[in-house]
């Protein structure tokens, strides 16, 4: 292995300035969950290591007016700890606390959960439903964002450039009475990795159901949006018999294949159980 450079900025200004120093095959990384376990496994070096785990911006959790801001290298102990989130969008928090072990929680971001691009990524289904913005840094100085529903692309395959690093995400706060939940079945608990993760954000009247975001992990080479079911419950009452098409309808959505966690058939069985569970409750 050649000799690697190691960046560590703590501040934006810091960051900004280094930028032009970085080489092209450079790696942005803050907790290294996924780079180490990567890396053992065979995965090449970069000649560059930019480590954003200090930069004070990247750190915080803001909301301005009605939109919420998390930067991506808020860990996820710090985001289902964090005030804003417990209080404004719960399902986010309840997705960080479920992701791993605690030493890893207490390392791993959000940042580095959405870049790796994983299909089970916990956080990811959350912040579908929230109509997220993923928010880049080029090289160059430029920034931009883009819908997170356009930021994955294939497996393993996202909207991200190679000059570009993620630099937080930000969302509109969900209505106070708008009810959500984040559900994870994995093989033994909570700490393992998801055969199939979902979240959904509800808005109704009564039993109406005025608008509905749902979003699934690990059923497809991304975790993806299922627009078969909002469209079909949108509008609509909710009772047993709309919610025994709408399980029906996820299944237009989803291409899950079968790996060690489980088989395919058991993960479309899996998500439409807990997506039909999910709206009985919200509902009841």
């Amino acid at each position: 292995m050649s000799e690697v450079k190691y960046f560590r900025p703590k501040s934006y200004k810091e960051l900004n300035d280094l930028l032009d120093q970085l080489p092209d095959f450079f790696l942005a990384v803050a907790g290294t969950t996924d780079f180490i376990p990567a890396t053992r496994n065979g995965a090449p070096y970069p000649d560059a290591i930019l480590d954003i785990s200090q930069v004070a911006e990247f750190l915080l959790i803001k909301k301005d007016d009605l939109r919420i801001s998390i930067g991506a290298a808020v860990t996820m102990a710090d985001l289902f700890t964090n005030k804003i989130i417990v209080e404004n969008a719960p399902a986010l928090a309840s997705a960080a606390k479920s992701l791993g072990a605690p030493q890893t929680r207490n390392r791993a971001t959000i940042g580095g959960n959405i870049a790796n691009a994983s299909p089970s990524a916990d956080t990811a289904p959350v912040l579908l439903t929230l109509n997220a913005d993923v928010h880049f840094l080029a090289k160059d100085g430029s920034t931009r964002q883009i819908p997170l529903t356009g930021f994955f692309q294939d497996y393993k395959k996202t909207a991200m450039r190679a000059d570009e690093i993620i630099t937080g995400f930000s969302f509109d706060a969900p209505a106070s009475d708008t009810w959500s939940r984040f559900a994870k079945i994995g093989q033994r608990n909570g700490a393992t990795i998801s055969v199939v993760n979902m979240a959904v954000l509800i808005s109704k009247e009564g039993t109406r159901c005025t608008d509905l975001k749902v979003a699934f992990g690990a059923v497809g080479p991304v975790p993806l949006r299922s627009p078969s079911v909002e469209s079909l419950a949108t509008g609509k009452i909710m009772d047993q018999e709309l919610i025994g098409k709408c399980a029906k309808a996820l299944q237009l959505d989803i291409s899950p294949i079968s790996d060690i966690r489980g088989s395919a058939e058991y993960r479309r069985d899996v998500a439409a159980n807990i997506l039909a569970r999910a709206l009985t409750d919200a509902f009841a």
